[in-house]
């Protein structure tokens, strides 16, 4: 083979690795909880199965890249059986034009797998640094107020932003329950940071005593991703 077909060939295989890098969707797992977060859980695609390491309740996974338009796309529990005696496992839907899907696995008795599958946009241009998204996993609407603006929360898994903007600085922020619009359920001061974004899931109380509204927090830092990614680039490039 002469050198140019050899360069004409390197020019299109590099053309399609390029491709399919491009295609391909980064997904991001996130455990509801401790139970979930100890199991044995991996995403599948066709004959592929790529383990989900790293679980943890408060954090979002590594990304794992899915090509884009991935044939039975699904998450295996690896820990559970069908009933014909395989890994049970729960189709996994992105929706479309995704750009980074994170699939919050939540655990859910009633299918063989025990999981429940909620996929919410993640890219930074739809979830800014500064701002903050409200998921409201309570049995009733709610009332969030900061620095004397307010917003209605639905019971859905639809996020609502809010984005106080300015300065990184401590805010007062209130939960009013609609029946109850004279005395907060809830009041704190919470951190707004110009640097991190915050996903933050409304939950019905535990502990009375607090309340009958708690927060679970999913915090991620900029600069901490900006770091992780140059690190996972400079692996790359060796």
């Amino acid at each position: 083979m002469t050198l140019r077909k050899y360069q004409v060939c390197f020019i299109i295989l590099a053309l399609g690795l390029s491709s399919t890098f491009a295609s391909a969707v980064p997904v991001r797992f996130l455990a509801w909880d401790e139970g979930v977060s100890s199991r044995e859980i991996a995403v599948a695609w066709g004959k592929k199965t790529v383990a989900i390491k790293k679980m943890h309740p408060s954090q979002r996974t590594d990304k794992i890249d899915v090509p884009a338009g991935a044939e039975s796309l699904r998450v295996v529990a690896m820990d559970r059986k069908d009933e014909e005696g395989g890994f049970a496992s729960i189709s996994l839907e992105l929706g479309k034009g995704m750009k980074n899907p994170l699939v919050l696995l939540l655990p859910d008795k009633e299918v063989p797998a025990g999981l429940r599958l909620i996929v919410l946009e993640d890219d930074v241009n739809e979830f800014g640094w500064g701002t903050i998204h409200l998921i409201n996993a309570t049995e009733q609407e709610l009332y969030f107020n900061y620095e004397e603006k307010e917003v209605k929360i639905e019971v859905s898994w639809s996020p609502v932003e809010v984005a106080p903007g300015g300065e990184s600085r401590k805010i007062g922020v209130a939960v009013f329950a609609p029946d109850k619009r004279d005395r907060p359920i809830y009041s704190g001061i919470w951190q707004h940071q110009q640097e991190q974004r915050h996903l933050v899931f409304m939950v019905p109380g535990e502990d009375q005593s607090r309340g009958p509204v708690d927060f679970k927090f999913i915090t991620e830092n900029r600069l901490a991703v900006e770091a992780k990614e140059a690190e996972t680039k400079s692996a790359q490039d060796r």
